[in-house]
């Protein structure tokens, strides 16, 4: 009788212990899940919101802010079912007239930031 309270003790704090260990599971997959969509979203945005016009050196290409940024919204919508953002910032590091990575920041419901920057070289030769 006397070990009754120990007993119980011990599995208030294993429960506890449960639910902290699933509770930092389930954080952590979800925020590689949303890193993983920021980062394939950005791909697709960025090669959709390229500007494939005439010009006389194949190498430029012309990535206008805007229509990436909209695009990017579209497509991170429509790869995340399940997932309400509340705001979206974008930061564009360019050398000269070149962009090189964009750093995206999204706020969830959940008042989560989650941050990716994408480098990528747009004027390869």
């Amino acid at each position: 009788m006397q070990h009754i309270p120990k007993w119980i003790t011990l599995l208030i704090i294993g429960f506890m212990f449960i639910g902290v260990a699933a509770t930092y599971t389930y954080q952590s997959y979800r925020y590689h899940d949303v890193s993983k969509l920021i980062k394939e979203a950005a791909q697709v945005s960025l090669t959709e919101s390229m500007d494939y016009s005439s010009r006389t050196d194949i190498s430029d290409a012309v990535i206008t802010e805007s229509v990436f940024e909209q695009r990017f919204k579209d497509q991170f919508e429509q790869l995340s079912d399940s997932f309400d953002v509340k705001s979206y910032s974008f930061q564009y590091q360019k050398d000269g007239e070149d962009y090189k990575s964009v750093k995206i920041k999204i706020i969830d419901d959940q008042d989560s930031p989650h941050e990716v920057t994408w480098a990528s070289d747009l004027n390869q030769e």
